[in-house]
């Protein structure tokens, strides 16, 4: 399986209106999910929310590539005392609390 990050539908029309001098985008929250204990389908746009949402934080840094502006990095710290599940699913949430992106995640476990 192929494993990445798309906007969703909601993001795709947010980075439009903030490109067309609207309200800029302000990234605030990441989620990770646990697919509800199954692989989840590589993203297609249509998310509206995680499968089944684990562990939520603000976001700790972001990151344009410098050689492709169109990609950046997102990250969050989950706290080493939180776990016990796998890790399947991935979004980032703006300051209105909607999925801008979605993204599937290797199987990994994170223990507490």
């Amino acid at each position: 399986m192929t494993y990445f990050m798309k906007l969703t539908q909601y993001g795709v029309a947010r980075v439009t209106d903030a490109l067309a001098g609207g309200d800029p985008v302000d990234l605030t929250h990441m989620a990770v999910g646990d697919g509800n204990g199954a692989d989840v389908e590589q993203p297609d746009g249509t998310e509206t929310e995680l499968v089944r949402e684990v562990n939520r934080a603000v976001i700790s840094a972001i990151y344009k590539n410098p050689s492709d502006e169109t990609v950046f990095a997102v990250e969050m710290a989950i706290a080493s005392d939180v776990g016990g599940w796998h890790v399947r699913e991935v979004g980032v949430f703006d300051s209105t609390g909607a999925l801008f992106a979605y993204g599937n995640f290797p199987n990994t476990y994170k223990s507490t």
